[in-house]
Parts: structure tokens; C-alpha cells; sequence
């Protein structure tokens, strides 16, 4: 009785040039598939992806160029005094 765990990866670049990740995990006995769990994540422009696996570490260089991460971070907005939240209410 061997269980083990792989993962599989699905990307998608949106024209925002975010990256969309999807990761499936799948569960094996004994060679079996005997269950998988999916979750989900973006990356925007900058942001680091070091933690994640090469292939989604490659799209993330190639699609954010200098000149996009530029670009995303001059469209953010800051917003100034205190901010508040549902936490809050």
C-alpha cells in the first residue's frame, strides 16, 4: 500500500497579462488514482514566482517583460488615509 502524489499544471495569460494557474493534485495507491484536489492562483505582473515550479516560472518571464511590469505598476492606484474593511464593521 503506496500512496503517492503528483501534480499537474495549467496556465492561461489573459490580455491583462496576468497568468492564471491551476494545480491539480493527484493522489495514487498502489498505482491506483485514488483521488485528486484542485486550487487555483494568479500571478500579476512583478510578482515573484520563485516558489513556484519551472514551467510557470518560464511563461511568468517571457510574458512579463520589463515593460509590462512597468506598465501594471503605473496602473495601481494608492489609496491614501485609513482604510477599513467588513473586519472593521
Amino acid at each position: 500500500m503506496a500512496y503517492s502524489e503528483t501534480y499537474e499544471y495549467t496556465t492561461t495569460v489573459y490580455p491583462n497579462n496576468f497568468i492564471s494557474v491551476r494545480r491539480v493534485d493527484i493522489i495514487t495507491k498502489d498505482g491506483v488514482e485514488a483521488g485528486r484536489g484542485k486550487s487555483g492562483f494568479t500571478i500579476v505582473p512583478g510578482a515573484s514566482t520563485s516558489e513556484f515550479p519551472a514551467q510557470v516560472q518560464a511563461i511568468a518571464k517571457a510574458v512579463h517583460t520589463p515593460a509590462v511590469v512597468a506598465a501594471y505598476k503605473a496602473s495601481q492606484v494608492e489609496l491614501s488615509g485609513p482604510q477599513t474593511g467588513t473586519a472593521d464593521i
